[in-house]
């Protein structure tokens, strides 16, 4: 019976396969003591940041180890990741919030060009919420209208985009609308 996975031999944790250290392997691997990252075949204690194991998994790791605690976001090479305790949570559409603001996330990932969610349309840019944001704004081939971020289903009167004035009923361009408007501002 050959040794598969983590064992501590000569005063360090490394990764077997097939009974001997498998330096060519470079990710996570369990042990009774929980989740690490492996580089090169040993425990890597000074490693931060996201990596994968054996079964494609993702995962958040501190300090070399996994970080089972962690429900949140993190980034890694510029893209901001939703994780379950200390998993890429890939089921996952919301929002989230971090100390840069709120975040639409998509399947796990800042979903970057979106500008609306699950019926609870937002202004988004580049991911985060702009709550600052009043004005009109496209979702597929429909122009919405916000005030403060959000969708202003009440709002009815002209609003202004690139391609001119238009009317809004129940802050949604209306198409059939003929007559005449005032504009409130």
């Amino acid at each position: 019976f050959a040794l598969q996975g983590m064992d501590y031999r000569d005063g360090r944790w490394a990764y077997y396969s097939h009974g001997s250290i498998d330096t060519s392997y470079t990710g996570i691997a369990s042990n009774q003591y929980g989740m690490w990252y492996i580089r090169e075949g040993y425990l890597d204690t000074s490693y931060t940041g996201i990596a994968m194991a054996k079964d494609g998994e993702w995962y958040l790791v501190v300090n070399g180890a996994v970080d089972t605690q962690f429900t949140g976001m993190s980034e890694e090479n510029g893209t901001w990741f939703y994780f379950t305790n200390g998993k890429i949570d890939w089921d996952f559409t919301g929002y989230a919030q971090n100390a840069y603001g709120w975040w639409w996330i998509k399947n796990g990932v800042v979903a970057t060009d979106c500008t609306c969610s699950n019926g609870l349309f937002r202004y988004i840019q580049n991911g985060l919420v702009d709550f600052e944001y009043t004005g009109m704004a496209q979702y597929e081939k429909t122009w919405l209208y916000f005030e403060h971020g959000d969708w202003s289903t009440n709002y009815v009167g002209l609003a202004q985009n690139a391609y001119g004035w238009w009317f809004i009923t129940n802050g949604i361009l209306d198409e059939n609308y003929t007559g005449y408007a005032q504009n409130k501002y």
